[in-house]
């Protein structure tokens, strides 16, 4: 049976101990702070970024592994152990270069470096990377795991919803008419990411607290997408109030066999900032 290790980029989001429990290697995108790049999860968090966005008022930019980090990456991988292939998971082709340039460097390799474009930002990267781990667990060839990631890539359900449009519109994701609707008449949306690309599910009138907010929308989503991969969902979050997530994870546990929170790294807290929470789970069915 072929040896292969499992790559992962870290606008993934995924927690600690499940990188660490299915031995998964990160690369980190770069966030600019001050003039200086950091490493995603290695030298500035998803706190530091808010903190910093409440500081100053000014949004970092973030920027994808060059072609250089990801051939050294890849290399390293190789070198430290003799592993057959690298399989590697990708934030979606339509939010960053980081595929393209994953793929340009995997040409190198001979075949041995995969790369597989999970349609998907933050923990919705994860969980293609963890269904695919559970087929080569169970024996299915690499190939034939690659082929299934496509498909498992059109079930995942990442969405989120949050309390502030104030990044989004600083980043300009999000218009000027629409951040003005949000902070006036505090209409606050879920998001969903659909074909790769990320775009408004749902609308909703503000609630007092974001914990009233959260359950809304969590309740919405399970209602919306019901045809439920049971194994595993994510409730990642960037800094949130505690009851929020306590209430999110709660429901959540009602339809899942484990859920696991975990907390929104600097990438995707630098478009997002405080009270950002999203469940994130795979459907039996295509999410349209």
């Amino acid at each position: 049976m072929s040896k292969i290790k499992i790559s992962i980029d870290s606008a993934c989001d995924c927690d600690k101990a499940t990188l660490e429990k299915n031995n998964v290697a990160v690369i980190p995108f770069s966030v600019l702070i001050d003039g200086v790049d950091k490493l995603d999860g290695v030298e500035v968090s998803g706190k530091d970024v808010v903190d910093y966005v409440v500081k100053t008022d000014v949004l970092p930019r973030t920027s994808a592994p060059s072609m250089e980090a990801y051939e050294n990456h890849f290399k390293t991988l190789f070198e430290d152990e003799k592993y057959d292939y690298i399989l590697h998971f990708s934030i979606s082709n339509e939010f960053s270069v980081a595929y393209n340039n994953a793929v340009k460097v995997a040409e190198k390799f001979d075949g041995k470096v995969k790369v597989v474009d999970t349609r998907a930002l933050s923990t919705g990267i994860a969980l293609v990377m963890l269904k695919c781990i559970d087929l080569l667990n169970a024996g299915m060839e690499l190939d034939q795991v690659i082929e299934k990631a496509k498909e498992i890539a059109k079930c995942t359900q990442t969405s989120f919803t949050l309390e502030s449009l104030r990044m989004l519109h600083k980043g300009g994701r999000c218009s000027g008419l629409a951040f003005f609707m949000g902070k006036t008449l505090r209409i606050m949306p879920s998001l969903l990411v659909r074909n790769g690309k990320l775009g408004v599910n749902k609308k909703y009138f503000f609630q007092k607290k974001f914990d009233a907010l959260v359950k809304r929308y969590i309740n919405d989503t399970l209602k919306q997408f019901p045809n439920i991969d049971k194994t595993r969902c994510f409730i990642t979050h960037t800094p949130t109030d505690q009851s929020a997530i306590d209430g999110a994870k709660e429901i959540a546990k009602q339809y899942f066999d484990e859920v696991i929170e975990s907390d929104a790294g600097a990438t995707i807290c630098s478009h997002c900032g405080h009270n950002t929470l999203g469940i994130l789970y795979i459907c039996n069915e295509e999410v349209k």
